[in-house]
């Protein structure tokens, strides 16, 4: 009788384990980002990457507020085809952030694109950049620590050459059915000899001089074949 109530005792576990191996598996929670790594006591990043952008810090004679900044920033929008972001600094947040109406900010710091698709910042673009900064840093009393022209143009042509080499090119081919290729030339040859004109996209075109006959030639055609006309 002992060997027996073991026996069954062992089948009742094994149930047991079974069913939980059956139970289907949590789903697993995608992984969250790691948080930027900020110095003790400095104030947490936004949008502008010293890795990326040319940065020039902007040291406010007292605070200033978005509402003030603002409309003031109208020619910093681009450099040519650099992008160009603001962002101030909220003390009691301890952050950088774009700058926003109704806020107030300690510094401002503006950065330009290194580069993008149309090639790295060049000299041109550089200087577009530096004249809009001087002229909001004496809009907003406030000193700028302009960086070297010429480190900063060769940052931007090395940053190009890194993101040129990590560049990838797609190749797309499109393989018609022969059907199709048969199909389209017959419709061709129908608009022809109807004195249609070709166009792009596979349109045709009537000449006003083409009446009677050829009109009901093509919509004949168009009809057959559904071929777009116009």
């Amino acid at each position: 009788a002992p060997a027996a109530a073991a026996v069954a005792k062992a089948d009742v576990q094994r149930e047991a384990g079974a069913e939980v191996a059956a139970e289907p598996e949590p789903p697993k929670q995608p992984a969250r980002q790691p948080e930027p790594v900020v110095p003790e006591g400095q104030p947490l990043p936004a949008t502008i990457d010293p890795l990326i952008d040319c940065i020039v810090p902007l040291h406010l004679e007292r605070k200033a507020s978005g509402d003030r900044i603002l409309p003031l920033t109208g020619r910093l929008r681009r450099a040519g085809t650099k992008q160009i972001h603001i962002e101030g600094l909220r003390v009691e947040a301890n952050a950088w952030e774009p700058v926003t109406a109704g806020h107030q900010y300690e510094d401002l710091q503006v950065a330009v694109q290194l580069a993008n698709r149309s090639g790295p910042l060049n000299a041109l673009e550089f200087s577009e950049f530096v004249n809009a900064v001087e002229a909001l840093a004496e809009s907003l009393d406030a000193s700028a620590e302009l960086p070297d022209m010429t480190e900063t143009v060769a940052n931007a042509r090395e940053l190009d050459a890194f993101a040129a080499s990590c560049d990838v090119q797609l190749g797309v081919n499109v393989i018609s059915d022969a059907r199709v290729v048969r199909r389209l030339r017959a419709e061709r040859g129908d608009a022809g000899r109807a004195g249609a004109v070709a166009r792009r996209h596979a349109l045709h075109s009537l000449p006003g001089q083409c009446r009677g006959r050829a009109a009901s030639a093509v919509r004949a055609a168009v009809r057959r074949h559904e071929l777009p006309a116009r």
